[in-house]
């Protein structure tokens, strides 16, 4: 299996960043990522006042995927995430919803897969925040994100999940990043349960499907994600990108495609606090199922419609 080591970072999304590795169509990884405190030496008890955006969110990688090219889609499994370091959370003025001063950092305690908190015992899901493959041109930070990906901060970038996502240079430049222990939709105090974790992903390499933004199949559930600047744009891109696939791969027309993401999709927002927001329209693979729409990559066959 092959290994990305937690040093093998940058903090921009970038084609001119040299890969970590090369990987083939089918391949397995073992990916060590970091927290999304990254860089920042910040203590338990200290606040994150002297946080700083370009320390923060380092991603492992980029990964080179052989005969990847723009207008491929990588399809990436993932198997396992496993927390590495204690978990911690604080506030960080000026990201999240609510105007709030500095937190101190605090610790949380993990026992059989629940936090241990204020007399509460709550079920982690370790999740990515940041899955993406490197832009058409130029570097860009780690914290944003966008239609290659990036910080998405989606809850269900977790195991069991597939993402797929445009191949918009040549090899992909596939990253990993953000480790978290949980995470609610909306990521609303700006700084979710950040944590190390292991994953390990399958790629699958599906030659010219021609995707637009990142996808994503968990729990039952076909996601489009849309990454814009308001809630509102961000939902006319994922809903956009639902209808046009059910009229692309189903027998239904345009019109019966949005008449369908209205009846059973769910409208969602991932993230609210980045300097773009993510939001995702999810469609039941269960009714996806009746119109005979392939929902998994399959198997290893580069081929496969995504």
């Amino acid at each position: 299996m092959i290994r990305i080591r937690r040093d093998q970072v940058h903090y921009t999304y970038s084609s001119e960043h040299a890969p970590v590795a090369t990987v083939h169509s089918g391949d397995t990884l073992f990916v060590e990522v970091q927290n999304g405190l990254g860089g920042n030496p910040v203590a338990i008890g200290e606040t994150l006042a002297n946080v700083q955006p370009e320390l923060s969110d380092p991603v492992a990688g980029p990964i080179w995927v052989d005969g990847a090219k723009p207008g491929d889609t990588l399809a990436v499994t993932i198997d396992s995430v496993t927390i590495t370091s204690p978990p911690v959370q604080g506030i960080l003025p000026g990201i999240g919803v609510l105007e709030w001063p500095c937190t101190p950092l605090e610790q949380f305690g993990l026992v059989d897969h629940h936090v241990k908190w204020r007399d509460l015992n709550i079920e982690v899901h370790p999740m990515l925040g940041i899955v993406g493959v490197s832009p058409h041109t130029g570097a860009v930070p780690s914290v944003l994100c966008g239609d290659f990906g990036g910080n998405l901060d989606t809850k269900y970038v977790r195991a069991g999940a597939v993402v797929w996502l445009p191949v918009l240079t040549a090899g992909g430049g596939l990253v990993f990043g953000d480790g978290k222990a949980l995470m609610g939709d909306g990521e609303v105090g700006g700084v979710s349960l950040q944590c190390d974790v292991d994953a390990v992903v399958t790629v699958i390499l599906q030659s010219g499907s021609g995707l637009k933004r990142p996808r994503i199949l968990c729990e039952d559930r076909l996601m489009f994600l849309g990454c814009a600047e308001t809630v509102e744009q961000g939902g006319q891109l994922c809903v956009q990108d639902a209808v046009d696939f059910l009229a692309e791969h189903t027998r239904l027309t345009p019109t019966d495609a949005y008449f369908l993401v209205t009846m059973v999709g769910d409208l969602e927002v991932s993230q609210i606090v980045n300097e773009l927001v993510t939001v995702r329209i999810a469609v039941p693979a269960q009714v996806l199922q009746q119109l005979d729409v392939p929902l998994r990559p399959q198997g290893l066959d580069p081929r496969a419609t995504a």
